[in-house]
């Protein structure tokens, strides 16, 4: 660390030059004047740490030089410790720290207190310092992630219109060729041999999956595109009724039970709510064991005045813990294309769920099913409660 420079203004040639070397002595770099005008040419000169000022001078009062140090900015981190002549009233005192000294000392001065005493100062002004560069650095961080976090806004929402315009403008010509393929398939499937009809259900399954993966893809962009569905009050029942009822041929089928506990009304958009049961209902389905009838389980639980949670449990395969995070993000599918989906629903839920202002997980094991959870802003304790 540099030596601490220090200028050291006394009238008193005695008196200055003691001084000068308990100051040299203690390792501070010293310069003296006698004078108030000789003080403020060593400051400029030297842009010293410390002012040790003495406040009667000949030409210019020692509170006049402080004053006219401290109004200069480039020198407002300059310490002024005053000291004065133990005749000196305490007005003298007062004046003395309004006029911008940062410390007072009354004569006669230990050399040990003026050594502590500067030192003490010296700390505090590189504490000051310290933290002011603090403050600079984090503001420049915090500038630098604004603008980071208005770059990504601005890419998201780029990326988010592309998907939405890609995957709309995709469907028409998408529809034609596959159209196309599956007339070509009929009509010449008499004409092609068992190896060319093979290629050709490959080339029809193809593109029919592709075109359910754009719709879904339009699903998942159309969430995101424009302004946010408005809100009402919700009867999480209705919605969850609704779901049940457009799966129910399926739910049949399979000989799948659903059972529901009295929910609680939220301030939502049914619609979109009634997607996600429905993508929840329908990954159970799709993931559900063989061996035992698909049972799922829809319930709820305020967890605080401020939140619902809305759990639906199932029977089915389960999934691993690495992939709990994994399954919420778009097309990420964990069976390939053995069973049959887009691998957009989950994803669909959360992005419903969070433009709600809650979040969804899952906790689960393979073999022992899954439960879903789902966090919501409830309503006022004085609407409908959930059940315990």
């Amino acid at each position: 660390m540099a030596l601490a420079v220090i200028v050291n203004v006394e009238d008193n040639e005695p008196n200055r030059y003691a001084r000068h070397r308990i100051l040299v002595d203690a390792g501070f770099t010293a310069y003296d004047s006698g004078t108030g005008q000789g003080a403020l040419d060593l400051v400029a000169l030297h842009r010293p740490d410390l002012v040790l000022l003495d406040i009667n001078l000949p030409d210019i009062s020692g509170i006049e030089v402080c004053r006219q140090l401290k109004s200069a900015p480039v020198n407002a981190s300059i310490i002024v410790l005053q000291i004065s002549a133990s005749a000196i009233t305490a007005p003298h005192a007062t004046d003395a720290l309004n006029n911008g000294a940062d410390g007072y000392l009354a004569e006669p001065v230990d050399a040990n207190v003026l050594i502590a005493t500067i030192n003490a100062l010296l700390r505090l002004k590189r504490a000051e310092r310290a933290l002011q560069e603090s403050n600079e650095a984090l503001n420049l961080a915090n500038q630098s992630l604004a603008k980071l976090n208005r770059d990504l806004r601005r890419s998201n929402d780029d990326l988010q219109q592309f998907a939405y315009f890609a995957s709309h403008d995709l469907q028409d010509p998408l529809r034609t060729v596959t159209s196309f393929v599956e007339k070509i398939a009929h009509s010449a499937s008499n004409r092609l041999t068992e190896e060319e009809q093979q290629c050709m259900s490959y080339v029809v399954d193809g593109a029919q999956r592709m075109e359910r993966l754009i719709r879904a893809l339009l699903s998942y962009a159309e969430l995101g595109h424009g302004q946010r569905a408005s809100h009402s009050e919700v009867d999480l029942n209705s919605v969850v009724e609704r779901a049940i009822d457009e799966l129910r041929d399926r739910i049949a089928e399979i000989g799948g039970k659903i059972s529901k506990q009295p929910l609680p009304h939220i301030m939502g958009e049914p619609v979109q709510l009634t997607d996600v049961f429905r993508n929840l209902i329908v990954n159970a389905i799709k993931y559900r064991r063989s061996e035992v009838p698909l049972d799922i389980q829809i319930s709820a639980v305020r967890e605080s005045p401020a939140e619902i949670k809305i759990s639906l449990q199932d029977n089915g395969q389960g999934i691993k813990r690495t992939y709990h995070d994994l399954i919420f993000l778009p097309f990420k599918r964990l069976h390939g294309h053995e069973i049959p989906g887009t691998g957009i629903g989950l994803a669909i839920c959360k992005r419903i769920v969070e433009a709600h202002g809650g979040h969804i997980d899952v906790e689960s094991s393979v073999g022992q099913g899954s439960v879903f959870h789902i966090s919501l802003p409830c309503m006022s304790s004085s609407s409908a409660e959930a059940s315990n």
